[in-house]
């Protein structure tokens, strides 16, 4: 078998693909974006369920109501995260 001096070059496409799956969603870049309560479980990793207990019990981030809708500004998440941080012992 002889040796391709020349081996196949990924596509553009397969390249785009592989930078869009790596880099943060678009929605999530900037601190006052609107991000869905599907997004926000994805980013907080737990399920929507928990996020809606959450809202419930009044101990998850800050969330805006537009309509009918949840939605969460980044901001209020990242703060809510910090105000979550636990000293070490």
């Amino acid at each position: 078998m002889a040796h391709d001096p020349h081996p196949p070059q990924p596509s553009h496409q397969a390249s785009q693909q592989s930078q869009l799956s790596t880099a943060e969603p678009h929605h999530l870049a900037t601190a006052d974006a609107l991000i869905d309560p599907r997004a926000t479980a994805a980013y907080l990793g737990v399920s929507i369920m928990t996020l809606a207990d959450f809202r419930t019990k009044r101990v998850g981030p800050d969330y805006i109501k537009v309509g009918r809708c949840v939605r969460y500004r980044r901001s209020d998440i990242e703060a809510w995260l910090v105000s979550r941080t636990k000293q070490g012992g």
